[in-house]
């Protein structure tokens, strides 16, 4: 896995409770995608991020408490953070 411009990206609150928002340095200028995974590696949200979007809200009231990896993807880009529900 290619993991680059970490800092272009920002997730918060972490850790959460409801919901966490990733902010975009820039505006996303093509459709993404972002995922999280369980501990166990297993897909438990897949959502689509729209094109234009500086900021997306990503509902995690309904998961258990835990330490998720939240995977965004948009055009050649990658980012990977550790997202912990409370």
């Amino acid at each position: 896995v290619e993991i680059r411009n970490q800092r272009d990206i920002r997730v918060y609150p972490n850790p959460a409770d409801e919901e966490v928002t990733i902010s975009f340095a820039e505006p996303t200028t093509v459709r993404g995608t972002v995922r999280l995974y369980s501990q166990q590696n297993r897909l438990v949200a897949e959502h689509v991020i729209p094109p234009h979007t500086t900021d997306y809200p990503l509902r995690v009231a309904q998961l258990p408490a835990g330490t998720y990896i939240l995977q965004v993807m948009v055009g050649n880009e990658q980012w990977s953070k550790r997202v912990v529900v409370e």
